[in-house]
């Protein structure tokens, strides 16, 4: 049989990516101020309580998107085995390499008291 996945470009200035280890995790955690330093730029209207409501739609939809992650590597820790996201400027987070997960996946504890730590830690920079 034959798997075909759509592909989507996602563009490098709007998005970044992010592991739990090597260059992924090193790159995803200073790449954030980047990604989001320019929020309030990109509001055309200057008016404080639209920037205000901007500010706290992300910051309900990037909890949203962390607390379904966290469920997600909860209920299938074998995701962790060659863990990418991309975190997009709308607060989104978009998986890619899911297809590594399999059932029973040795190491899969040791990867969730390894790598949902640095996942915690990425949130919290965000």
């Amino acid at each position: 049989s034959l798997i075909v996945q759509p592909v989507h470009i996602l563009p490098s200035t709007d998005s970044l990516t992010f592991g739990c280890k090597g260059p992924r995790l090193r790159d995803g955690m200073e790449k954030v101020p980047v990604l989001f330093g320019n929020i309030n730029n990109n509001n055309n209207n200057n008016n404080s309580v639209v920037e205000g409501s901007v500010l706290q739609s992300l910051a309900k939809t990037i909890s949203s998107e962390f607390q379904k992650l966290y469920n997600l590597v909860n209920e299938h820790p074998c995701l962790l085995k060659d863990f990418q996201i991309f975190l997009q400027r709308d607060g989104r987070l978009v998986h890619f390499d899911v297809e590594r997960c399999f059932p029973q996946s040795k190491g899969d504890a040791m990867r969730i008291k390894t790598c949902v730590p640095e996942i915690q830690k990425f949130e919290a920079k965000v």
